[in-house]
C-alpha cells in the first residue's frame, strides 16, 4: 500500500524540470539603434517647436511625430519582452517563443524519433539571422542568439530546432534522460 506522501512524492518528480533556459534579445547594436532612433525623435521634435517659433512652419506634423513614436516604442517594446523558454522534464520537452507562443509548445518523449545537439547556421540554413522564427526546407528554427541548438526529428516527420546558450548542459541532461528513462 502506497502512502499519500509517497504517491505525492512520486507524483512531483514525475514533473520536475531538469533544464529551463530563457534566452531573451540582448543585441548591443539593436539597443543603439534604437536608442538612436529615440534620441534623433527627440531632436526632431524639439527642432520642430523652434521651427515653428522662428520660420512659423511646420517641418513635419505632430501627428507624424506621435506615429513614428508610437511605432518605435511598440517596436521596442516587442523586442524588450520577445524571449525563447525552453524547459526539458520526464514527459518531454516544452518551449514557447514569447509572443509567438502564449502557450508553452509541447513535445512527448514518444514523439521524438532523433534528437540531438548540433552548431546550426541560421543564414545558410534557414534564410535568416541569428533570432528568431524561422521556417526553411530543414524544418522549423527558434533561435535568439548563438549557433547551437536541440535538434529534433519527430514522428510526424517534422523538424524543429530550438536554440541554446547552454548546449553542454543541455546535452548531458538529454544523454542523462535518454539513459535514465530509457527514452529512445
Amino acid at each position: 500500500m502506497l502512502n499519500l506522501n509517497t504517491s505525492l512524492k512520486l507524483f512531483h518528480q514525475s514533473s520536475e524540470t531538469y533544464f529551463h533556459e530563457i534566452q531573451r534579445f540582448k543585441k548591443l547594436w539593436l539597443q543603439i539603434l534604437l536608442t538612436g532612433a529615440f534620441c534623433f525623435l527627440l531632436f526632431l521634435s524639439a527642432y520642430q517647436l523652434v521651427a515653428i517659433e522662428a520660420l512659423e512652419a511646420y517641418l513635419i506634423s505632430f501627428s507624424s511625430l506621435a506615429f513614428i513614436g508610437a511605432v518605435l516604442s511598440g517596436f521596442t517594446l516587442f523586442v524588450s519582452k520577445s524571449h525563447l523558454d525552453t524547459k526539458v522534464n520526464q514527459e518531454g520537452i516544452q518551449y514557447r517563443f514569447f509572443p509567438f507562443h502564449i502557450n508553452y509548445r509541447k513535445i512527448a518523449w514518444e514523439a521524438i524519433e532523433e534528437i540531438y545537439i548540433r552548431e546550426y547556421d541560421t543564414l545558410s540554413e534557414y534564410g535568416g539571422w541569428s533570432w528568431g522564427t524561422r521556417f526553411g526546407n530543414k524544418g522549423n528554427a527558434y533561435t535568439v542568439a548563438g549557433r547551437y541548438g536541440l535538434q529534433l526529428a519527430l514522428a510526424d516527420g517534422r523538424k524543429i530546432l530550438i536554440g541554446t546558450q547552454r548546449p553542454i548542459e543541455l546535452e548531458k541532461i538529454i544523454l542523462q534522460l535518454l539513459y535514465d528513462y530509457e527514452i529512445r
